[in-house]
């Protein structure tokens, strides 16, 4: 049976974690979080959108990037799982990064404010124009 990334029964494991760390985060309208992946080794970096000064949030894509970055890791081909869909600004950063996908939790996804649904669907516009899979998991 050939492999079918869709289906691969890690995404459950990874988006555990996201949940988890999401759990921890301040923000009082939406607690999200995204898990950075090699799939040759595991997890690299997880965090959420929490303060990054006081009243002021950072969404949790790009501190799981800069956290792996400043890890020495260059995320440049590898997966990102979050709970919510990326807006533009962090689907902008993921390109540059050439992350090469990034999966999105649809269950979270369907529960969040239509004008976010809005702004996520630019930015899985800007992924999938420069080339990132995106996929949206059950």
């Amino acid at each position: 049976m050939a492999y079918n990334f869709a289906s691969d029964p890690m995404h459950r494991i990874y988006f555990r974690y996201a949940y988890r760390e999401a759990e921890k985060s301040r923000h009082r309208e939406a607690q999200c979080a995204s898990v950075l992946v090699d799939h040759s080794k595991g997890m690299i970096a997880c965090c959420n959108n929490d303060e990054i000064f006081p009243g002021v949030y950072e969404h949790s894509e790009k501190r799981t990037l800069y956290k792996a970055i400043n890890a020495g890791f260059h995320p440049s081909g590898l997966t990102l799982y979050t709970t919510f869909g990326c807006f533009p600004d962090c689907a902008k950063s993921i390109v540059q990064l050439n992350l090469r996908r990034v999966i999105v939790h649809k269950q979270f996804y369907d529960q969040t404010p239509d004008s976010w649904k809005r702004l996520a669907e630019v930015g899985e516009k800007i992924l999938v124009a420069f080339g990132v899979q995106y996929l949206m998991w059950y």
